[in-house]
């Protein structure tokens, strides 16, 4: 009987460590809404740089794409 409560416990404790990893995803939201009706900018702009080197898993292309947008549009 103690053997099985540790196993279970053993099993709980994994669960509750293991489980966040599983739903913890960085996913970009294609479907966001980048549209600006008031930009901030209208002749100078900010200059952004985006460190897309050294197999970053960031780019404006991939994870960053909804924020590329965003700032692109704000000209």
């Amino acid at each position: 009987m103690k053997t099985l409560l540790r196993i279970l416990l053993v099993i709980g404790i994994n669960l509750i460590f293991l489980a966040p990893l599983a739903i913890a995803q960085q996913r970009p939201d294609p479907e966001f809404n980048t549209a600006i009706e008031q930009p901030a900018f209208t002749k100078n702009y900010p200059r952004v740089l985006f460190d897309e080197a050294h197999n970053n898993f960031n780019t404006t292309t991939g994870r960053y794409k909804p924020f590329a947008d965003l700032i692109t549009n704000e000209r």
